[in-house]
């Protein structure tokens, strides 16, 4: 069978169906029934499932009991997405019947990729639960932006293996072909439908890729998206400024600001992580970690330090005091708001990840420090420009930062989920706390309750869209 022949999207939406009305034991669509106890029976293979003379027959090991089915429709039901990543998830489920009704092939989508896996991993048998979180790895994998040949020759060969555990356990009818009706339009040789699909979808690809460069046309592509992260026409920094390259100007404001003071320890932790983000400023020693805004200061005031450039020294001076404070912003393809703002909605825009370069000691006494990478996840309290004396601006966004540095804060399941402690928050109070982080540096990722555990959430990153991974700019 020609690839064109193939429409991912609804044969995932075919296998959702079938798996999750199973789940359910849906009277109408589930494909655990009588019919195919008694299939299994003429194949006579797995006898403890046979239909008794009465045709009764016993729940399988996939089967959800009433209180699963609870569990695993309470998460669906209470989940907030990210605003635009699916439709309203909450009016698709009816708790109290235990039954879905009005998915669309994008909501199955995601449920499929993001939240069956983290809703069914405690409530059946590990090795059934493992095969069905494989399945969902297999479409989160497949539907990725960025595809790697040697990556995906591999999960071709998982994939194998995740289709034989499932035969293990689902009746024959869970693994039937379906009809693709999207495809059926393309179809105007009845005498041989597979050419006439393959040349009407190479057209479109062609179209697609074609319309990447029409840029006096308004394309998919050259429109503005729903998450508009465009700077304003207007530059807060100076053209002939070397700072740029550092402080990139990127991202859009939501909303109107307002203007604060900020009190000492709010400045003194806002300008040491900017003054962070200076070359000179990354390797310095834990002692004057604290101090070091203080002490380039004073370097700079009584001229110790020879070319300093008049960025430079307006940055080594500290910022003003006044700042405008805004509560959402929209950089690298995603529409942050602060909790404060979300608090009556029904999406969940707050989420934050960054992935720091931390060193760490081995104790109190260790004078050779480790470099690694720590993956910090939070929720964004405010977005703040932090103003230089109109010389140039910085966004910042303030965090609320779980501790992922010990395993009471941060964990990892058996399935590769993360998982964080909404009890356990880095301090944020002292001078040498940071709860700030540069505005572009921020993705997204947005939190699903854990049903086992009430204190801990489990984390999803979220994938912009119109943003496309284009690789390493030296490579090219």
């Amino acid at each position: 069978m020609l690839r064109h022949n193939l429409d991912v999207m609804h044969i995932e939406k075919n296998v959702f169906d079938n798996l999750v009305y199973t789940l359910l034991d849906d009277k109408k669509k589930s494909k655990d029934n009588l019919n195919a106890r008694k299939d299994l029976r003429e194949l006579n293979i797995r006898s403890d499932l046979w239909p008794d003379d009465n045709e009764k027959y016993q729940a399988a090991c996939f089967s959800l009991n009433n209180h699963g089915k609870d569990i695993f429709l309470s998460v669906l039901k209470n989940v907030k997405l990210p605003d635009g990543y699916a439709s309203n998830l909450s009016s698709c489920v009816d708790v109290n019947s235990r039954k879905l009704s009005g998915l669309k092939s994008h909501d199955s989508h995601v449920i499929m990729r993001d939240l069956l896996s983290v809703a069914i991993r405690n409530l059946l048998p590990t090795d059934v639960s493992s095969a069905i979180v494989e399945l969902c790895q297999f479409f989160r994998d497949i539907s990725a932006k960025f595809l790697d040949i040697d990556e995906l020759d591999k999960l071709q060969d998982r994939t194998v293996m995740t289709l034989c555990r499932l035969e293990m356990f689902f009746p024959p009818s869970f693994s039937q072909r379906w009809t693709l009706g999207y495809f059926k339009s393309y179809v105007r040789n009845r005498a041989k439908p597979e050419g006439s699909i393959s040349e009407q979808h190479l057209a479109d690809e062609y179209i697609t890729f074609c319309s990447m460069y029409l840029n006096d046309i308004e394309t998919r592509f050259n429109r503005i998206g729903r998450v508009d992260d465009q700077p304003p026409v207007e530059i807060s920094i100076r053209t002939n400024s070397e700072l740029p390259h550092i402080f990139p100007n990127h991202g859009r404001f939501v909303g109107a600001g307002q203007f604060h003071s900020l009190n000492h320890v709010e400045r003194q932790q806002a300008h040491r992580h900017i003054l962070g983000r200076m070359n000179r400023a990354i390797d310095i020693d834990r002692e004057v970690h604290i101090n070091f805004s203080e002490w380039i200061r004073q370097k700079v005031q009584t001229n110790e330090i020879d070319g300093i450039t008049d960025d430079l020294r307006c940055l080594a001076m500290g910022p003003s005091e006044k700042v405008l404070k805004y509560t959402a912003y929209n950089v690298n393809g995603f529409k942050f708001r602060a909790t404060e703002r979300e608090a009556n909605l029904k999406t969940q825009n707050s989420g934050v990840y960054v992935a720091a370069e931390t060193m760490s000691y081995a104790s109190s006494r260790d004078s050779n420090p480790r470099t690694g990478t720590v993956n910090y996840y939070g929720n964004l309290i405010e977005v703040m420009e932090i103003d230089y004396y109109e010389v140039f601006k910085v966004v910042l966004f303030k965090c609320n930062w779980m501790d992922t540095r010990t395993e009471r804060g941060y964990k990892q399941d058996a399935y590769g989920h993360h998982m964080v402690n909404f009890s356990r928050f880095l301090p944020t109070e002292e001078e040498g706390d940071e709860p700030y982080i540069l505005a572009f540096q921020a993705k997204m990722v947005y939190y699903v309750k854990d049903p086992s555990e009430v204190e801990w959430n489990i984390a999803v990153h979220v994938q912009p869209r119109d943003v496309y991974d284009m690789g390493d700019s030296n490579d090219a």
